[in-house]
């Protein structure tokens, strides 16, 4: 089950990144932006951060005539994981780098840059470059570039430029931050980003509000919920398609929140992930987990989660040993069996270790449940909009679930929903699935909830992780 303890998340990085933008590609949501000045379409930069949500082939940039693509200049990330860069007109590819990475980890954040030089005699890797977490790329299946002084479509006035997306089609699924197109400079990673001092392994975003932009260029901060295609170093902003206040986030490079991880499998229902990964179903009359990317083994830690029926009254929402559910993963498992503990939704029952007991309220449709999770004093709570359930009171410590033989014995632990013809809207702070009215941070000041979380308890991020020793 793969974990994300900090990687691609630079804890204790100086903030210059505050908020995400996430794409959900079943809601057609694109950016893009008429050019009506032309710009240098032989020097370019586009730099940007991105978190992978379903693993969809898509487009993270492109310019070029539509709905034929040629001519185009663009970006294609494909459902495996697998990059194109490429011009391509006149059914012919003028230049193509195809990267030997690939992008697979729906839980990690990751900076690509694409500086673009086609004015020296013989254009190569010396002028044209592309970088993963600021490691430039030298390894390619396919590499070919373009002639001397080529001209992509990149800052042309015959085409609208997009981001996460090509026209209507194409969409990406998952966040972005710091998208940045500079127009006639090409500029190196390092001028987005650098190596954390005191991790030297994580790569970081830092401030890039001093690079000249050019142009036709522009700077995505997202910071502006109602208008999340605001350029920040200018005017030339991008009108955003289907995106609202609700996809604002501030799961970002400098503080990787959990999501549900999509990589976890079982033999039970399939599930179906969606918004940023915040959101699961399970429509087959068949229960099936989904757990959260991050675990933790120490600490007090907050999530909620909105229930919702298609067809059934039935759910579970808990936690769960890492463990455990490694060992399930060949069966149907629902929360409650072995090392984990879930609240079932029918009757409010607790099941943990296959026994269940009375403990709290039913829950119907619409409802928020609340998991606070001591893992320091082995217990649980739970509340429904708000009320924690069983009289609880997770600061004083009273009413909690005490956790099942072995629940710590694996020492990581993940936050966890079971649903059955049912789905969850999940919230882990960073993104919430539903729309939060309220707005509570934790003590630390990080996630966005609806209910506060309790004093001590915290919101499960990468930040929280550093200084609480998660």
């Amino acid at each position: 089950m793969p974990l994300i303890l900090g990687a691609q998340s630079a804890i204790g990085a100086a903030d210059v990144v505050t908020n995400s933008c996430r794409f959900n590609d079943g809601d057609a949501v694109q950016l893009y932006r008429a050019v009506s000045v032309e710009g240098n379409r032989k020097v370019w930069t586009i730099s940007f951060w991105i978190k992978i949500g379903n693993a969809v082939g898509c487009r993270l940039f492109a310019q070029g005539a539509t709905p034929s693509q040629d001519p185009s200049t663009m970006f294609e990330l494909g459902a495996s994981g697998a990059m194109t860069i490429f011009d391509y007109r006149s059914s012919t590819y003028n230049f193509i780098l195809e990267p030997s990475a690939k992008l697979k980890d729906p839980n990690a954040w990751y900076h690509l840059v694409m500086s673009f030089d086609s004015t020296p005699a013989t254009p190569s890797s010396t002028s044209i470059k592309f970088f993963i977490n600021g490691t430039q790329q030298t390894a390619f299946s396919t590499e070919t570039y373009p002639a001397q002084d080529f001209e992509t479509e990149i800052n042309n006035t015959t085409y609208d430029f997009y981001a996460a997306a090509y026209d209507g089609g194409n969409y990406f699924d998952g966040y972005m931050a710091e998208f940045c197109l500079i127009d006639g400079t090409a500029y190196d990673a390092s001028d987005f980003g650098e190596f954390n001092a005191d991790s030297p392994t994580i790569w970081q975003p830092k401030d890039v509000s001093e690079l000249t932009f050019g142009t036709n260029g522009f700077y995505l901060d997202f910071e502006d919920s109602s208008a999340l295609g605001t350029d920040a170093a200018g005017s030339n902003n991008l009108t955003a398609t289907n995106l609202v206040a609700v996809d604002q986030g501030t799961d970002t490079p400098v503080n990787n929140f959990a999501t549900l991880n999509p990589l976890t499998v079982d033999t039970g229902g399939a599930k179906t992930y969606s918004e940023g990964n915040t959101t699961v179903a399970e429509t087959a009359n068949s229960w099936t987990s989904a757990h959260s990317s991050l675990a933790v083994a120490a600490g007090k830690w907050y999530f909620e989660s909105k229930f919702n029926l298609t067809a059934s009254t039935e759910g579970y929402f808990g936690c769960a040993s890492v463990p455990e559910i490694n060992a399930r993963s060949a069966t149907t498992f629902y929360l409650g069996q072995g090392a984990s503990i879930g609240y079932y939704t029918t009757d409010g029952d607790m099941t943990k270790g296959g026994a269940s007991t009375s403990y709290g309220n039913a829950v119907t449709t619409g409802q928020i449940i609340s998991v606070a999770l001591d893992i320091t004093n082995e217990l649980a709570y739970f509340a429904i909009n708000g009320t924690w359930q069983n009289s609880a009171d997770p600061v004083a410590g009273s009413g909690g679930v005490a956790f099942p033989s072995g629940m710590t014995d694996g020492e990581f632990i993940c936050l966890s929903v079971s649903p059955n013809e049912s789905y969850w809207e999940c919230n882990f702070g960073g993104s919430s699935g539903f729309t939060v009215s309220s707005g509570n941070a934790d003590g630390n000041g990080y996630g966005n909830f609806e209910y506060a979380p309790p004093t001590g308890y915290l919101a499960l991020c990468t930040k929280n992780i550093g200084s609480d020793g998660g």
